[in-house]
């Protein structure tokens, strides 16, 4: 007997000590042969478990290493119950505890089960039934794991209205027992779909083996047109056509999209999804896996894929939730529009669209980002249209809309060289140099500020601070200039200032509205994937002072008027305000701006070539007229713009 037997067979006999007298009985005892049988069985030298019973050896053997297989089970434990060998007809009966994991951080499965000893010459043989694995398990069956998917609930817009399309997918799967070699399938699947190779296995041998098991769920576009071809040329792959409503609608880089259960996806949403199992792949689909698809509900079964009788459940893991569905607060219109705009431009380019007088998140646009949500996570230098900022600094210190300041061709501040795209320097008001974008007007003034200023007035707009939201954004960048060139650079968007269009969209709605909110993208989070670290408190709204949101819709609407942003100056319910645009920062590389409002509607644009931005605003603009029974409603102008004004209550300046 080697050491682990030994040790194994001490512990039983300890725990028998009170009842059967130290393992001894008036006859030759029957539990030596239980205490190897279990030993041998745990131990998975399964052979040798099958000498102690009256079975056919090689038989007995093949069932009970089937056993974790047919549970892909990552251990199975057994032990005797020391009160329950009792005397029985021709013998006894012994009790005992079986402990199956099956993993995946669930509950083990834990029975109860017997078998029945006679004798056999000197000694003890069990009597061998298939009862023995489990109680209700009979000739000619075998154990199975069933997994029941709930119906995913949807992604909504702002009126709960489901942001999905129905397409063309086709779902490659196996046939269990029809495999001739199942490793080889599967390794092959695995190899084109990043899927668990190893876990695929599992899948495969813990299906009920007559019954088509679907292993991945691939949307019939370009980016899958070679896997799906390649499977199909896999021996032993089946691949099944099907309509279903998983792909998105608008917006797709901010919905997400589904896709089969990779190894790294799985890694993300944890357990109990496996391979085979449809789940996010990117965007809200993923970080919010768990509230839209809840967990899978599994059984044990016991079944006889022979008999075609319906199988018996041997245990169930119910579903913990019901999928809840998860509401954003996009607009469709205002979506749509956004996206059209974008089309009409090379190159990669986003846009968000909020609504100032409550924050909400109307729209969230990207085209030719290859799948990144720049909208809500691209870092650009802002250039000009922070220039909103550096002003709202300004006038506070005293500066005036009306000033009379130089323009020139170029200015150095503490070293650093600094030139204007503006067509005519020379002197002229601040608000006119301002709309012609003359970065040579602007740079210089920040002598009159201290870094310290900078970074509050920033803050004020909520640059850099942590919005309290569950999805990846970018909140933005000011690194405190660390001398006078550097602070040159910092007033006019370049330097060490990076943004996102969302920033710059939630700027424009500060100063539309009065005051910057954060914003709010989601409307019912029951879980995420993503778990912000609270280490800095919340951003709270803030008010701006009434005068310096007065001069900056000045500026704003002399630059759409006739500055940069002429392009976007477009007829409507009300006047457009804006500012455009372009910085380039290295490597060849240029971002072009629009950042702007009309009605309650503030948005940015952010496109990565050198364009006329305001161009792309204004093809956003005449799409259509905001329908006024949406949330980017603005009520009727009735107050002194400029004013610090309630939230949702909001009026265009309209300069004379």
């Amino acid at each position: 007997m080697t050491k682990a037997r030994k040790a194994g067979a001490a512990l039983v006999c300890g725990m028998l000590v009170s009842t059967l007298g130290a393992c001894g009985f008036a006859e030759p005892s029957p539990f030596g042969t239980v205490q190897d049988f279990l030993i041998a069985w745990q131990v998975q030298n399964y052979t040798a478990a099958a000498k102690h019973t009256t079975g056919d050896r090689a038989a007995v053997a093949e069932a009970l290493r089937a056993v974790p297989q047919q549970l892909d089970a990552a251990s199975v434990k057994l032990s005797i119950n020391n009160s329950k060998i009792v005397e029985s007809g021709d013998g006894y009966d012994a009790q005992f505890q079986v402990k199956i994991d099956l993993g995946e951080n669930g509950d083990p499965w834990t029975y109860p089960s017997q078998m029945h000893l006679r004798r056999s010459g000197t000694g003890w043989k069990i009597v061998w039934t298939p009862s023995i694995i489990h109680p209700l398990l009979e000739n000619g069956q075998r154990l199975a794991v069933v997994t029941e998917t709930p119906k995913r609930a949807p992604v909504q817009d702002y009126q709960g209205k489901p942001l999905l399309k129905a397409v063309r997918t086709d779902i490659v799967g196996v046939i269990p027992r029809s495999l001739r070699d199942p490793k080889a399938t599967l390794d092959a699947l695995a190899l084109i779909t990043n899927l668990d190779p190893d876990r695929l296995i599992g899948r495969v041998n813990s299906a009920p083996p007559q019954e088509f098991l679907p292993l991945a769920t691939l949307e019939q576009i370009p980016a899958n047109r070679s896997i799906i071809a390649k499977a199909g040329q896999i021996p032993g792959l089946v691949v099944r056509s099907q309509i279903q409503q998983i792909a998105p609608s608008m917006a797709a880089e901010f919905v997400g999209t589904l896709g089969p259960a990779t190894a790294v996806k799985l890694q993300q949403v944890g357990a109990p999804y496996q391979p085979g199992d449809t789940i996010g792949d990117s965007g809200l689909q993923l970080l919010y896996q768990r509230q839209l698809a809840s967990t899978p509900t599994v059984k044990v079964v016991a079944e006889n894929p022979q008999d075609g009788k319906e199988p018996t459940v041997l245990t169930t893991w119910p579903s913990k939730d019901v999928p809840q569905p998860l509401r954003t607060t996009l607009e469709p219109k205002t979506q749509v529009r956004a996206e059209q705009a974008l089309r009409s431009v090379r190159g990669p380019a986003s846009m968000v669209a909020v609504k100032p007088s409550t924050g909400e998140v109307l729209a969230v646009a990207n085209s030719g980002t290859g799948g990144r949500n720049l909208a809500l996570e691209g870092q650009y230098p802002p250039g000009m249209t922070f220039g909103l900022v550096s002003a709202e600094a300004l006038f506070q210190r005293g500066l005036q809309p009306s000033q009379m300041l130089p323009c020139p061709a170029t200015v150095t501040v503490g070293g650093q060289v600094i030139n204007t795209a503006s067509s005519r320097p020379g002197n002229a008001t601040f608000d006119r140099n301002f709309a012609r974008s003359c970065t040579t007007t602007l740079a210089p003034l920040g002598s009159s500020l201290d870094a310290a200023t900078l970074a509050r007035e920033a803050s004020r707009f909520g640059l850099g601070l942590d919005w309290g939201l569950t999805v990846p954004v970018f909140t933005g960048s000011v690194r405190p200039p660390v001398n006078e060139g550097e602070k040159a650079l910092t007033m006019i968007g370049q330097g060490k200032v990076l943004t996102s269009p969302l920033a710059m969209a939630l700027v424009a709605g500060a100063v539309d509205s009065g005051t910057w909110r954060p914003p709010q993208l989601l409307n019912n989070v029951v879980q995420s994937a993503l778990q912000p670290q609270q280490q800095t408190p919340l951003a709270q709204p803030q008010v701006l002072p009434g005068g310096v949101v007065k001069s900056l819709q000045l500026l704003m609407r002399r630059s759409v008027a006739y500055g940069t942003g002429q392009k976007a100056n477009v007829p409507g319910q009300s006047r457009v305000n804006g500012v455009a645009a372009s910085v380039d920062y290295g490597q060849g590389r240029t971002v072009s701006w629009f950042v702007g409002y009309r009605g309650d509607v503030a948005f940015a644009i952010a496109v990565e070539s050198k364009v006329d931005a305001a161009t792309v605003a204004a093809k956003f603009l005449n799409a259509a007229t905001v329908n006024q029974t949406t949330p980017g409603t603005k009520p009727p102008a009735s107050a002194t713009a400029g004013t610090n004004r309630p939230a949702g209550r909001t009026t265009p300046f309209v300069p004379h």
